[in-house]
Formats: C-alpha cells, sequence, structure tokens
C-alpha cells in the first residue's frame, strides 16, 4: 500500500517521498500531509492543524 501512495504522490503531484520516511513507527496521515505539503513548498504551521481541526468538528 506505501508503494501504490508513493506512486500516486509522484504522479498526481509531481512529490517524491523517500520510502524510508514512511516505514517511520507510528507515522500518521498527518505526518504524510505535512511532508507533501514542504515538498510543494507550502507552510505546514496552522494549515493541516485547521484541516484536520475541521474534520475533527465536521
Amino acid at each position: 500500500m506505501a508503494a501504490e501512495l508513493l506512486t500516486t504522490l509522484k504522479q498526481n503531484l509531481d512529490v517524491g517521498i523517500p520510502p524510508l520516511e514512511l516505514l517511520q513507527g507510528g507515522i500518521t496521515l498527518t505526518d504524510i500531509s505535512r511532508h507533501v505539503l514542504l515538498r510543494l513548498g507550502a507552510r505546514t504551521t496552522g494549515a493541516v492543524d485547521a484541516t484536520t481541526a475541521t474534520a475533527a468538528n465536521g
């Protein structure tokens, strides 16, 4: 499943994430989102947290 995720990120967003980053223990979707945003050059402070808060309250 991790290989499919990495392939999809590369194809759709042109974002390459080293496989070892996904093999860390306890990595969450929020962590993956932060990695993607960093590679896209987005500021992650508050952006992911706001999305998480909206989803949790929604």
